[in-house]
């Protein structure tokens, strides 16, 4: 009797979620590499799955990685374009995303159509299967492609209820990988009056790389206060040319450990936190922040960051490593003594300002000497406000004022006859010149710099995410937030919607009155899954597309093509149409609202 309660209990532990690894197979067949890693930096979140090149094809065979059934497919416009939900037997749900067709033999693409057609649009968002359908692992259940954004490729998600897990922890067999590598490495001052080597600025510090993974920092790294560490790591995952982040990072000083990481999981609802642990400076690329900062609500990311460190000689150990269990690790030491000195004026030769950066810790002013004698100060809104100051002694100054002393209003800066241009406010706040509207959250500090028609907007805590929030508020019908690198973001003049920055750019406003312009259509097959479809060029060279108003008629009934935004093209499946000739017509809109239509045309199957 007991044994048969023990027998059953086993197996009760054994079916409960999470406790089963058993392997699971891989979604796509053949050797494909990895192009981007779990956890990896985007714009306005973690990266939740990996993804898996297909070549630049479309077409390839994706496959149920293990028994389940599908629960439910999405499309959409953006985002993963066509995705598919599948449900494992132990309650995880594997989502295959950027797909170009579903199954038709278990009947999933003629929902979807049937959908379109009950929704009257292309885009009925999530569709759930009452009942679900059953597949058996390594069944075929959709294509892949290159809807949504990105080029063609495979994104995999692995989930348990509200967590994204890791794929390969979770049984989806790896690719090859490579050692990791450390690519670089800064020491960042996080306090106002820290310094690293008599800098307020990052400091980019050199190391060599030896045998076996092993990194060596060189001598002369000097910090003046509290600092912190950000680090460049690198994987390869099958391929010579993408490089992904390793999944492990563990740092310590004078062998006590302050900083780990595992990303082995993150909830949905945090993983927009990762604008609290990724870094940028000056080009220097993706950069992992050795803190687990307070907002940042990832398990398996821990520690404080390098601690305050009492003068003198310290040892730092920083080891990366991936699933394969291969790694490296960098060694070295830094010497740790006092910060600058803090002060109301400068005695002496009178400083002319050259520049301003703006850092977590506040605004970095770069000076230099100038013939005469005098007292330098530094006015922020007009009112004399205290600095820190830290020099070589080459004749280069710095002076860094603290993020404190800057105010809620768009304040100028002043520093003898030096007036430095734009304005500048310390979030929260709203504030407006030039008919510009900047909307600036707590903890960053921002400088904006109206100049007629444009903008140029700058933010810090420096990083890779969007800051603060620009808007304009103008007579006129339509218009458009134009950014010089040519990003785009358009907007009506009244009631515009703020727009989020993500980097310091030079943005203007420009007038949009130009429809969208068609191309001829084509007829094609998909690579590789060999079925025909209607390709139909769509383009917009100012505002982009609206794809919700893309409509399209083959034989004068209307049909809910795929919106391929990468190339910029409508997508129609013609599957089962008669060969011989058919007519094609629509219209389409761009985001302000500019019309264009498709004349009826003629095309051959």
């Amino acid at each position: 009797m007991r044994k048969s309660i023990f027998v059953l209990l086993l197996l009760l532990a054994l079916a409960a979620p999470g406790t089963d690894k058993r392997p699971l197979l891989a979604p796509v067949s053949g050797s494909p590499y990895i192009t981007s890693s779990f956890g990896e930096y985007r714009y306005t979140h973690f990266h939740g799955g990996v993804d898996y090149s297909t070549g630049g094809e479309e077409g390839w065979p994706v496959l149920a990685v293990a028994d389940g059934s599908v629960s439910r497919i999405k499309r959409e416009s953006g985002g993963y374009g066509r995705a598919l939900y599948l449900d494992l037997w132990d309650g995880r749900t594997v989502v295959y995303g950027h797909l170009i067709r579903f199954s038709r033999e278990l009947g999933i693409e003629q929902r979807l159509k049937s959908e379109c057609e009950k929704q009257q649009t292309s885009f009925p968002g999530d569709i759930f299967f009452d009942p679900p359908v059953p597949v058996k692992s390594g069944q075929v259940v959709a294509y892949s492609g290159q809807l949504g954004i990105g080029s063609p490729h495979l994104h995999l998600e692995v989930r348990r209820g509200d967590l994204l897990l890791d794929p390969f922890a979770e049984g989806i067999p790896a690719p090859k990988y490579s050692r990791p590598r450390i690519d670089s490495l800064y020491i960042v001052p996080r306090k106002a009056g820290a310094t690293v080597n008599d800098s307020f600025l990052p400091f980019k510090a050199a190391f060599t790389a030896g045998a076996e993974g092993d990194y060596r920092l060189k001598d002369g790294v000097q910090i003046g206060g509290e600092a912190d560490i950000c680090i460049g790591v690198s994987d390869n995952m099958g391929s010579a040319t993408y490089t992904t982040i390793p999944t492990s990072i563990k740092a310590s000083v004078d062998g006590n450990e302050f900083f780990h990481m595992d990303l082995a999981e993150i909830s949905l609802a945090h993983y927009k936190d990762s604008m609290h642990f990724f870094e940028s400076f000056n080009g220097s690329g993706q950069l992992l922040l050795l803190r687990a900062k307070p907002e940042l609500r990832i398990s398996g990311v821990r520690g404080g960051g390098l601690p305050a460190l009492s003068p003198g000689k310290h040892e730092i150990e920083i080891s990366v490593a991936n699933r394969a269990g291969k790694s490296c690790v960098l060694r070295g030491s830094v010497l740790v003594g006092a910060g600058a000195e803090q002060t109301g004026e400068i005695e002496g030769r009178l400083l002319e300002i050259t520049g301003a950066e703006l850092l977590s810790t506040g605004i970095c002013l770069k000076a230099v000497r100038s013939p005469g004698d005098g007292r330098s100060s530094v006015e922020v809104g007009g009112r004399p406000t205290a600095f820190f100051r830290s020099g070589n002694g080459t004749g280069r100054v710095e002076l860094l004022i603290p993020s404190e002393a800057i105010g809620n209003n768009a304040e100028k800066i002043r520093s003898g006859e030096s007036l430095l241009p734009g304005y500048f406010v310390r979030g929260p706040a709203t504030a407006s010149a030039g008919g510009f509207t900047l909307k600036v959250p707590s903890g960053v500090l921002a400088r904006f710099n109206p100049d007629g028609g444009s903008v140029t907007v700058d933010a810090a805590p420096a990083g890779l995410r969007p800051l603060v929030q620009l808007s304009c508020a103008r007579e006129g019908k339509a218009g458009a937030l134009f950014c010089g690198n040519g990003e785009k973001f358009f907007f009506n003049y009244l009631g515009a919607k703020d727009k989020g920055i993500y980097k310091a750019r030079k943005y203007a406003v420009l007038k949009d009155s130009a429809p969208p312009g068609w191309g001829k259509p084509l007829s094609a097959r998909i690579r590789n899954l060999g079925e025909p479809e209607l390709r139909i060029s769509l383009k917009d060279g100012s505002s982009g597309i609206d794809p919700r108003s893309i409509a399209i008629y083959i034989d004068s009934k209307r049909v809910f093509p795929d919106w391929d935004s990468d190339a910029s093209t409508v997508r129609v499946d013609i599957l089962g149409l008669p060969k011989g000739e058919h007519t094609v017509s629509g219209s389409a809109k761009d985001r302000m609202g500019n019309k264009a239509d498709l004349p009826l045309t003629k095309f051959f199957i």
